[in-house]
């Protein structure tokens, strides 16, 4: 049972992701910070596009943005860049590695996900950017099926999301999508 908890859980939670990550890849590339994708010209993810991620959204005067959202081979591209190695002594309760979060830059938290497209990354100013509501918290109740033999958990949530101010997320593109 508490297998089946936990798996239900985990679904629930690569779901709510899917969404998110397809809302932000939604966003018109007119209406995102800075009017326009960030090029990624086709090179590795270094600090210096994290920097231009975090300098686009902070240009449409929205301090300190909070998320930096990657691919996993970005991430692992990030891990070779001097400066983030340099600024990444976190304390290990400050790293979620079984939830994506891989530590901090500037004022980002990174989070490495495969939902993400390779070759893309979003910098969010999460608190601006946009909202999911939770209408009603996750439900679970027994289900069974003796005729068939099925027995098992199933599981509901009520949710809704949507984008609030567009400007607060970033996309850089054409980023490189091999190590």
């Amino acid at each position: 049972m508490n297998r089946q908890l936990e798996e239900l859980g985990r679904s629930i939670a690569q779901l709510e992701t899917e969404k998110i990550i397809g809302l932000y890849a939604a966003i018109a590339t007119a209406d995102l910070a800075s009017g326009a994708a960030l090029a990624g010209g086709g090179t590795a993810m270094s600090w210096t596009k994290a920097v231009q991620c975090w300098d686009a959204i902070e240009n449409e005067d929205f301090p300190s943005p909070d998320l930096l959202i990657l691919h996993p081979k970005q991430a692992s591209q990030l891990f070779t860049a001097t400066e983030f190695i340099n600024s990444q002594y976190l304390p290990s309760e400050q790293t979620e590695l079984s939830r994506g979060l891989i530590g901090q830059a500037l004022t980002m938290r990174i989070y490495k996900s495969s939902l993400c497209t390779n070759g893309v990354a979003h910098a969010v100013k999460k608190d601006v950017s946009g909202v999911m509501l939770i209408r009603r918290d996750i439900t679970t109740e027994p289900y069974e099926d003796p005729k068939n033999g099925v027995f098992g958990i199933v599981a509901s949530e009520r949710i809704g999301y949507g984008i609030l101010r567009s400007k607060g997320v970033a996309r850089m593109t054409n980023i490189s999508t091999s190590v």
